[in-house]
């Protein structure tokens, strides 16, 4: 089986394909996964390459990538299966063709899902929406198979299209994310923590959905009962410089943390004592089954898919509600028992998500769609 892998390495979608093809590659039958791909500097997740069956065929910038790929467009033709998988679906008009043209299946993984505000907007953003909505419409109908990554997720398709995708949750890899002693050690001395610092931890690009403001809003009211607080926000993006003035404007400098980016995410994990997400929207949310599997308890809002995925592990908050968040992060530091509690939760929780069991199932369905050809 050679399988052509059409992506990006950005963020989420890159640990995915980069965790993804190491299992793919253990399977005898598999000859070949040729990754086409673009990403940028700045969220590009370094892929692990196992073994020869595995090859980068072109990587480069989002803008180049379209000009790319139709230089290797004839290359194409030699694959038994075409997976797209981005949350970017402008480009899988081109590999639709292909797959016309030399009858080889379409397997299409969404990182994005229906836009449920169409047609609210007006102008260039109306627009904007209505040709993005187009373009998943069309993936949504061509692909040989769609794969979402939850049921929350699936629903929404099954409402807009009236199709029912395939779930696969996505894994976490455990021998980078646990909990390590030496590092939480190491992280809080390079950081001048002390062992009595309460350390909340953000983990995510700095998009206006993920909402890391709300978290900056919540630090002073949380202080009022825990002076001892220190907030860790990791990332980066365009609340950057937003973010940066909201803590100068509450005076809060000394008790937030900010790093654009570190080379050992795991070692911040285990150097925490709550994860908070307050994002508002997110397809899966690997940071949570992160936090988890290093024993974190998490607090995150109270939509999306966070009750599938952190269902009764974790402390639920109202959408954009700084005075909600506030409150549940003075209960778990408050409350050991309810604090160990959810600590435990989480681990036995994120058992559930491996990256094995979900290459098991696209090498199912990658069987399915052969034998059907």
């Amino acid at each position: 089986m050679r399988i052509a892998i059409i992506t990006s390495l950005n963020g989420g979608v890159g640990t995915f394909v980069s965790q993804l093809v190491k299992e793919l590659s253990l399977y005898e039958d598999v000859e070949a996964i040729d990754i086409f791909t673009y990403s940028d500097d700045k969220f590009k997740v370094p892929l692990q390459i196992p073994d020869s069956k595995v090859k980068i065929v072109t990587n480069g910038s989002r803008w180049s990538f379209l000009p790319r790929l139709l230089l290797h467009i004839l290359r194409l033709r030699k694959y038994d299966i075409i997976h797209h998988i981005s949350s970017h679906v402008a480009f899988f008009l081109v590999y639709y063709i292909v797959g016309k043209i030399w009858k080889i299946p379409i397997i299409s993984t969404n990182h994005a899902h229906p836009n449920v505000r169409l047609g609210k907007d007006q102008g260039i953003v109306g627009l904007l929406e209505r040709i993005e909505n187009l373009f998943l419409k069309f993936v949504v109908y061509r692909s040989k198979k769609l794969v979402v990554l939850t049921r929350t997720v699936a629903k929404r398709f099954e409402e807009a299209y009236g199709v029912k995708p395939i779930v696969v949750y996505h894994g976490v890899d455990r021998e980078r994310f646990k909990f390590n002693e030496s590092k939480r050690e190491k992280t809080r001395e390079e950081l001048k923590l002390d062992s009595n610092t309460v350390v909340v931890l953000f983990v995510g690009k700095l998009w206006e959905h993920k909402d890391v403001l709300t978290l900056i809003e919540a630090v002073p009211k949380v202080l009022k009962k825990c002076n001892n607080l220190k907030v860790i926000v990791v990332g980066d993006g365009p609340l950057y410089n937003s973010m940066i003035k909201k803590i100068k404007e509450l005076g809060i400098k000394e008790h937030v943390i900010v790093k654009k980016f570190v080379e050992d995410i795991s070692a911040y994990y285990s150097a925490a004592d709550i994860f908070v997400m307050p994002s508002i929207k997110e397809e899966f949310g690997l940071v949570y089954v992160e936090a988890m599997t290093c024993g974190l308890p998490v607090i995150a809002v109270n939509g999306h898919v966070v009750p599938e995925i952190v269902g009764d592990a974790g402390l639920l908050f109202e959408p954009r509600n700084s005075d909600d968040l506030a409150d549940k992060i003075i209960e778990l530091i408050n409350n050991k028992e309810l604090y160990e509690k959810l600590r435990r939760k989480g681990l036995e929780r994120a058992k559930r998500f491996t990256w094995e069991k979900a290459a098991k199932q696209y090498y199912k369905i990658y069987k399915e769609v052969l034998n059907r050809r």
